[in-house]
């Protein structure tokens, strides 16, 4: 159908060219029906099982699971438990009030052994486990440090030692699972069983299934709040559902008979019927759930380089403290000082060890990034924007300070609208009435009803905004590339009506006239797209369409180049259509146009060879390539199967505005990050130091050093605000 227009979406698929970054892809490859065919009962995601404090998930209790290590488990995960820790908290707190009252002794170390054992016991069978697979870390410090503060006396100190690193444990447990709730919801979506509608003896019978048993046409009954478990098209009437954990929007969409929903939908009003379009591991909440469980499996850089830091750095700190407790009173002997360090007592050389070995422990260093990012992720999967390489990508993001779009279906919705219609009678032009106007566009929709081209969807919206009915057209014809032509009634006698490109209808009549030309041309040199209506008796009219710019894109734009930031287009259209919405969107930086896939590929990585980080954003399997070669590919919609396979970021409600909001998030992320990596280095220095030096008693190292991992923790959770950003 040949407009006078080159519509940007060229299917050229250039798959020749090197992926610009690693996905790392964890897909499962299940039916994928529901979650749990995904890997939603795995905690793999890089915070779980790390050895530092908090991090471990709560043991599973398996009802057929032997006695012994069901009962293992449950003593595991007391560590778990804030109301316990609390609990021994005050035993701690009691025991010396009371011995300054002069209750007897055996009653203040019987509150002291309370602890040892609801305390104690669980993180020395945590420590014996870790030790037994050679992971000597920080879990292992903290329980070492205050089984031996036990057993040289310093009982205060010990069981403070106990009860803060199982509350904090407990806490950093909690921070965790309220970063990564959000995904955890994402995850838990997908219903196991729904209701089918079926015939039978002309009867409708409504059965419960389970959803792995659904087939692709069969009619689902979807009850108010219930969760549509596969994709579909609504076969009842309207009815609102809520969309809002699926593309973040938070206001409910009327659907009605006819619509296509995805799956995850959930109805708020009434029940729907819903027959089915997609199911299993193609439908929509699959999907997102495939790239959520991905999402929490990749591990940024930083965070491998801190767990292999962190395991050997627990070494190092275990020597260290071994030789303090050693060599400090010998070394000290050595040195002209005032009095000498003995081996026990306060300001023992074995008490400065305690304190060493607690104070430079890195619990905060190891906890800072895992809470930063996976609050960061978890807020992102919240508004509907997933984030496919986890805490890879937002590494990546935060680099990037270049970001190129793609037009038609990214700066723009892909839809044609209606401009103007100029009306020729032979050379001159007609100053055309509504009712002219009515029966040009009434016979442009009628003929353009028999083809597929975003021209009859911009007209048969235009008259339905108008109230007009499309025209009878007989002996309609298509030529490829080119137009239709088919013979209407007009003033009492059949005429022979031609649309499509201006070279066709030209063709098929007489020569323009030089007002017809000019038209044209103004038209075209102001980036619209033409066709032309023409008749055989000498009629003509010109059409001029423009694309619809996408609500939010003028904004988006706006708030990027806020963030000083280089923005460019990359097009497959024609310059002057590419230079009109560069310019109603706010003047980009660069635009190239008229370009293959392999010329967006060649010029994008002209720019990331320049040492620049680059962020594309398209929509289509023409940006495919492009998507895979930029440093993050960020795809809006899950339309295109191959632009999402090539992508880093969907943004699942299409919304430009979420682009912008979800870079500022990721330079926010790096931010919180560093800060808190900063404040557990000043904590972990200052107070080592100080412990070492014998100025900080060891109760107080305890509570600086479970002070500053908490602290850490509950900045790394800020991230799940929407507003920092």
């Amino acid at each position: 159908h040949g407009h006078s227009h080159e519509h940007g979406h060229s299917h050229e698929h250039g798959h020749s060219h090197e992926h610009g970054h690693s996905h790392e892809h964890a897909h499962s490859h299940g039916n994928g029906h529901h979650q749990h065919a995904c890997g939603g009962d795995v905690e793999n995601d890089y915070l779980s099982g790390h050895s530092h404090c908090g991090g471990s998930a709560a043991v599973q209790i398996d009802p057929k699971g032997s006695v012994w290590s069901n009962s293992i488990g449950t003593i595991l995960n007391l560590r778990n438990r804030v109301d316990i820790s609390l609990a021994c908290g005050i035993c701690v707190v009691l025991a010396p009030i009371l011995k300054l009252l002069g209750v007897p002794i055996l009653a203040t170390n019987f509150l002291y052994g309370i602890v040892l054992v609801v305390c104690g016991i669980p993180n020395s069978i945590a420590t014996i486990q870790a030790l037994s697979k050679g992971d000597s870390g920080v879990d292992s410090l903290m329980t070492i440090a205050a089984l031996a503060s036990y057993g040289t006396g310093a009982y205060f100190e010990g069981g403070l030692l106990l009860v803060l690193f199982t509350l904090s444990h407990a806490a950093e447990h909690a921070i965790t699972d309220k970063a990564k709730g959000d995904l955890d919801a994402i995850r838990d979506l997908a219903p196991e069983k729904t209701f089918r509608i079926r015939t039978s003896k002309s009867e409708e019978i409504v059965e419960e299934i389970l959803v792995d048993d659904v087939q692709v046409g069969d009619r689902l009954l979807v009850k108010a709040s219930e969760i549509l478990p596969c994709d579909g098209v609504v076969c009842s009437e309207s009815a609102y559902v809520n969309l809002s954990h699926i593309t973040g929007e938070s206001t409910p969409r009327s659907v009605s008979a006819g619509d296509e929903i995805p799956a995850g939908a959930k109805p708020l009003d009434t029940s729907i019927v819903v027959e089915v379009l997609r199911t299993g591991a193609e439908s929509t909440l699959s999907r997102i759930v495939r790239l959520v469980t991905e999402a929490r499996t990749n591990r940024p850089k930083l965070q491998s380089f801190i767990d292999l830091f962190g395991e050997r750095y627990s070494r190092i700190v275990l020597l260290v403290s071994a030789a303090i407790a050693a060599f400090l009173p010998f070394l000290h002997n050595l040195l002209p000082m005032y009095q000498s360090i003995g081996f026990l007592g306060p300001g023992g050389s074995f008490s400065r060890s305690l304190g060493v070995l607690i104070a430079a422990s890195p619990c905060a260093l190891v906890l800072g990034a895992p809470v930063a990012y996976l609050s960061a992720l978890s807020v992102c999967a919240r508004r509907g924007v997933l984030v496919k390489g986890g805490a890879k990508t937002l590494e990546r993001t935060a680099a990037v300070d270049h970001v190129v779009f793609d037009k038609t279906g990214t700066l723009t919705t892909g839809n044609l609208k209606l401009k103007g219609v100029q009306v020729f009678s032979g050379a001159e032009e007609e100053n055309a009435s509504s009712e002219l106007q009515s029966w040009v566009l009434s016979t442009a929709a009628a003929l353009e009803q028999h083809a597929v081209h975003p021209i009859a969807s911009a007209l048969e919206e235009e008259i339905k905004n108008r109230g007009i009915h499309a025209g009878e057209v007989s002996g309609a014809r298509s030529f490829p590339g080119c137009g239709l032509e088919g013979t209407v009634e007009r003033d009492g006698k059949r005429t022979g009506v031609r649309i499509g490109n201006p070279s066709f209808a030209e063709e098929w009549t007489s020569e323009y006239s030089d007002l017809v030309e000019r038209s044209i041309a103004d038209s075209t040199e102001r980036g619209e797209i033409v066709a032309v209506l023409a008749t055989d008796d000498g009629f003509r009219a010109v059409l001029s369409f423009t694309d619809v710019i996408r609500e939010n894109a003028k904004s988006a734009v706006s708030s990027m180049r806020s963030d000083s930031l280089r923005l460019s287009m990359l097009s497959g259209d024609n310059m002057t259509s590419a230079e009109r919405v560069s310019n109603e969107v706010g003047k980009l930086d660069d635009v190239h146009a008229s370009l293959s896939p392999s010329e967006k590929l060649n010029i994008l990585s002209g720019w990331r060879g320049s040492k620049g980080s680059v962020l594309m954003v398209g929509d289509g399997v023409n940006d495919a390539p492009a998507l895979a070669g930029a440093t993050v590919g960020c795809s809006l919609g899950l339309r295109s199967a191959t632009a999402v396979e090539n992508s880093d970021v969907i943004f699942m409600d299409e919304n430009l505005s979420s682009l912008s909001w979800y870079i500022r998030k990721s330079k926010s992320t790096r931010a919180i990050v560093a800060q808190n990596l900063v404040l557990a280095l000043g904590f972990m220095a200052l107070a080592s130091m100080s412990a070492a030096c014998g100025a900080l008693p060891l109760w107080l190292a305890v509570s600086m050093h479970e002070g500053g991992t908490l602290l850490v923790g509950l900045n790394g959770l800020r991230l799940l605000s929407d507003d920092l950003s």
